[in-house]
């Protein structure tokens, strides 16, 4: 009597034992699709990054640009106080 228990429990063990491998073979491939699909939004991400950065230099070299102009003017209008006023 014993031993059909113990034949019984293993077929239900390997049952089980199969189940929860196909459980987790259908975990392993969502966590493969997942991680696919996130290497190509970083791959994509990257992309809009580096056009971002791109915008960014332009923007900051004009900047530079504007700031030098301000000083330039600055200076010639000092110079021109300063040569109205020795005049």
């Amino acid at each position: 009597m014993e031993r059909q228990m113990n034949s019984w429990n293993e077929d239900r063990l390997d049952e089980l034992n199969r189940r929860v491998d196909e459980g987790f073979k259908e975990t392993r491939e969502g966590f493969t699709r997942v991680d696919r699909e996130m290497k190509e939004g970083f791959a994509e991400l990257r992309g809009e990054m580096r056009y971002l950065g791109e915008r960014f230099d332009r923007l900051l070299n004009t900047l530079v640009l504007i700031a030098w102009g301000f000083a330039g003017t600055t200076a010639a209008a000092l110079a021109a106080v300063l040569v109205a006023t020795l005049t």
